[in-house]
């Protein structure tokens, strides 16, 4: 028998172990997880009669971060694609006090890298200095940030004064509520942005918009095949890659098959990123880590009470077990939830009432004494 239940139990225990291990995502559940980051979309028909490259019109639409999804609705793949754009940009070098790493990560043109500014003791300020090769004109700023990550509190823009004297206040300290901010044409070739924040800040990109470059052509690029359906999806809050599939040369362009102008459609399936699912959006969210559906700020300074650390002991409010007193060690004797620095309430019941356990112990000896007594007059009974 014992033989049967070893036998049994090796038989059970890896499919036990199996049953704990998730199952992968399905097709379906990956297609709208990524199509839940984009805003529209737009339906592709290519009129072709052999695989070609298409190109897609987008000099009319507007979008901070050029991040596609092009949907193949036939196969129910996404392809890879290729945004081409001809366009003259001044170099500019980009510079920012407070940064913990290269601050050229975030003027690179790759959405999937960010400069980092950390939180500090102090004043939280990224102050990134633009200096172009010639004076630019501009109205607008762009940004971008990374996944999981909350808005500035403000953003303001200056620029040198010809005299030399202070700065130009092109844009005052404003509350961004998207990847942008808008303000007076200005032409310089030297632009401070400063950022203030209440939470760590990555910014993947950002750059001024140039309104003296010129651009010519801006056009989505895809492999397409006769008579499939695509659906191309634009406009994200977020970065996300949709395909890992080889890509051809899409940069050529000889052969390629130029499309048609074709609106856009609002995404029904978009979801803005909330990371704590709390159902605040990150970009609004005053604790972007931790779910806090009521957002309270009791002190009004932007950052919500979970994320706080108000007694600075490096533990955050949500997770400090004794939130006023500092206690980084966290020790909680009792294993009551409240860390023992200001546990003024013993949950132990043998440690509160010490005199227990000899009460127990008194207990204890008095029922073996009754059952030593109980024996011993039933030894008796039986010699007589």
């Amino acid at each position: 028998m014992a033989k049967k239940f070893l036998i049994l139990f090796f038989i059970m225990f890896p499919v036990a172990g199996l049953a704990l291990i998730p199952n992968p995502p399905t097709t379906a559940e990956l297609k709208t997880k990524i199509i839940s980051a984009f805003r529209y979309y737009k339906n592709i028909s290519p009129n072709i009669t052999k695989t070609s490259v298409v190109e897609v019109p987008f000099n009319q639409e507007s979008f901070s971060i050029p991040v596609f999804a092009v949907y193949n609705v036939t196969t129910s793949l996404f392809e890879p694609n290729l945004l081409s754009v001809n366009v003259s940009e001044t170099r500019a070098d980009v510079s920012a006090g407070g940064a913990a790493n290269d601050s050229s990560l975030m003027n690179d043109g790759n959405y999937s890298t960010y400069t980092e500014f950390p939180l500090t003791a102090s004043s939280n300020t990224a102050d990134i200095l633009f200096r172009f090769d010639k004076p630019i004109t501009a109205s607008s700023l762009s940004f971008a940030l990374d996944n999981y990550v909350a808005l500035p509190q403000t953003i303001s823009i200056s620029t040198p004064t010809n005299a030399g004297r202070g700065d130009h206040v092109v844009l005052a300290p404003i509350h961004p509520t998207y990847g942008g901010v808008v303000f007076p044409q200005t032409t310089s070739d030297t632009w401070s942005v400063v950022f203030n924040y209440v939470q760590p800040l990555r910014i993947s990109e950002i750059k001024f918009n140039d309104l003296s470059q010129h651009e010519t052509i801006r056009g989505l690029r895809f492999l397409a095949y006769p008579g499939q359906i695509y659906q191309i999806y634009f406009d994200p809050d977020r970065y996300v890659q949709a395909s890992n599939k080889e890509a051809g040369n899409l940069s050529g362009d000889n052969g390629v098959v130029y499309y048609k102008s074709t609106a856009s459609i609002a995404n029904p399936e978009y979801k803005p990123v909330d990371y704590d699912s709390d159902s605040v959006p990150d970009l609004s969210d005053n604790c972007v880590s931790v779910r806090n559906s009521d957002q309270k700020d009791e002190d009004q300074n932007g950052r919500g009470d979970a994320c706080e650390d108000y007694d600075r002991d490096n533990v955050l409010n949500f997770s400090d077990n004794c939130p006023q007193i500092p206690n980084a060690g966290q020790t909680d004797t009792d294993k009551d939830g409240i860390g023992d620095v200001c546990d003024d309430f013993e949950n132990r019941v043998t440690e509160r009432l010490p005199w227990l356990p000899w009460v127990g112990i008194g207990i204890a000896g008095v029922v073996i004494l009754g059952l030593f007594v109980v024996v011993l007059r039933h030894k008796r009974e039986d010699n007589y």
